[in-house]
């Protein structure tokens, strides 16, 4: 979007290539503005199937071309089609990116009524022109209760706060963990 004066002046709208093929939900991004490029994490599953889990996947995408740089990264290590332990029903990422470039990431994972969930971390960064997982999916919130909603804050290179929704009880309260 283009704004001036508070006024939406132009938008511009493009599907992006190179993405995982599948049934994507739940995007979340951040820009770095030194390559012109957004880093995305998202879900996605092979097929619209209401059971099959959803598997978390990151991306760079080039600003200018709206084109995946490089293939996507798994970050659930699942196979797409059966539950594995960090893939989930409803993972809703959070992104953040660092003043290092790397990206953050923290999601809920078989976040449904049957199963409580953990919410997991990760961290990836450019290594050699190349995006790396560095730390693979890491459960941080255990599977005691049913946390949904995370959202990870970077609130300096090696000190990350992780907040989580704990839907399991009536009148759902946030809880935090610090990496």
């Amino acid at each position: 979007l283009t704004l001036d004066n508070n006024v939406v002046v132009s938008r511009s709208v493009r599907l992006v290539a190179g993405v995982s093929p599948g049934n994507i939900e739940d995007v979340s991004f951040g820009l770095v503005t030194a390559d012109n490029t957004a880093r995305l994490a998202y879900a996605n599953r092979p097929t619209t199937s209401p059971t099959v889990p959803f598997r978390l996947f990151y991306a760079r995408v080039g600003l200018d071309n709206a084109t995946v740089v490089g293939p996507p990264l798994p970050l659930s290590p699942g196979n797409g089609d059966t539950f594995t332990g960090s893939d989930g029903f409803r993972p809703i990422p959070s992104l953040r990116v660092d003043a290092l470039a790397r990206s953050h990431v923290a999601w809920a994972a078989s976040n449904d009524s049957t199963n409580p969930g953990g919410i997991y971390y990760a961290l990836v960064k450019e290594v050699s022109g190349q995006d790396n997982v560095v730390i693979g999916a890491t459960e941080i919130f255990g599977r005691t209760k049913r946390w949904a909603h995370p959202n990870v804050l970077v609130n300096a290179a090696s000190d990350i706060f992780v907040f989580a929704a704990d839907e399991s009880k009536d009148g759902a309260k946030a809880e935090k963990q610090r990496i």
